[in-house]
């Protein structure tokens, strides 16, 4: 009978949750526009760099950090995953 407002109702809800987002971003955005700017970084001298290269094909560092990354990656959507699991189990209980 009243879906007209109940849909009116969300619809500015979920406008005004997304104006309190996008506000928030703005201002996050103003106050990292305001910091100064980093300096570069000087370079590396050349004998870091050929122990770099060494150490890199001794000891995979990159492969390493992309199996981490995987890993973990894997493991947030696992997180995510069983929360949506828990929440199915906990309404179908119900």
């Amino acid at each position: 009978m009243f879906d007209w407002l109940f849909d009116g109702i969300v619809t500015l809800v979920v406008k005004a949750v997304n104006g309190l987002i996008v506000a928030l971003g703005a201002v996050i955005g103003g106050l990292f526009s305001a910091l100064p700017n980093l300096p570069a970084l000087p370079s590396l001298p050349a004998s870091m760099v050929t122990a770099e290269a060494w150490v890199a094909w001794v000891f995979p560092v990159a492969t390493l950090l992309d199996v981490l990354a995987f890993v973990l990656s894997m493991w947030l959507l696992w997180q995510v995953v069983a929360i949506a699991l828990r929440w199915a189990k906990a309404l179908n209980d119900a």
